[in-house]
């Protein structure tokens, strides 16, 4: 009843490196909330739902990630890349507001609750440091495919490849490395 709350507990866990600040260093409550210039009470609750869903270990020495934090979060993708991940789906939480009341409602429930998705692509022109960390976010998450592609790919004699544009390149930089070595 609650994934929305663990949603953005974890969303806000990215954007803020938790997980790589108690890397660093086991942490209890009040230095988390002081680091991260959140309140105690506020930091408490936040810590513990992500204790709760597996993702925090909590000891003497403070909270720490735990083993699948370890292994999903931290050795998966950089801490930028999961920083921005956490922002980019933060910004959708709004369309479910409210959802019960719009779950019949034929219109879209960004247009039925009169407000408007946010606009990637209008946000990345507007920056470009968001397009970077856009683009890095996209290079990273499709880096294991594009592996995947390339050992499975066979071009054989081509020797031209067009990249259209599309994304990050890393499918076109998978294929060769593959074949330039």
């Amino acid at each position: 009843m609650e994934s929305y709350v663990t949603a953005a507990a974890l969303c806000a866990a990215m954007e803020v490196g938790l997980f790589w600040l108690l890397k660093e260093k086991p942490l209890d409550t009040a230095a988390v909330s002081k680091k991260l210039e959140i309140p105690e009470n506020r930091c408490r609750h936040w810590l513990e739902i992500l204790r709760n869903i597996g993702l925090l270990s909590d000891s003497s020495a403070g909270y720490t990630p735990s083993d699948t934090a370890q292994k999903l979060v931290i050795d998966k993708y950089s801490q930028d890349v999961w920083a921005y991940y956490g922002k980019f789906h933060c910004e959708y939480l709004p369309a479910i507001i409210d959802i019960t009341k719009q779950m019949k409602n034929p219109k879209s429930t960004w247009k039925a609750q009169v407000i408007k998705p946010p606009d990637y692509i209008d946000q990345m022109i507007q920056s470009p440091e968001r397009a970077a960390h856009f683009t890095r976010m996209l290079y990273e998450i499709h880096l294991e495919m594009a592996d995947e592609l390339a050992r499975v790919l066979d071009i054989g004699d081509e020797h031209r490849l067009m990249d259209s544009g599309g994304g990050s390149g890393v499918m076109a930089f998978a294929l060769l490395k593959k074949n330039l070595s």
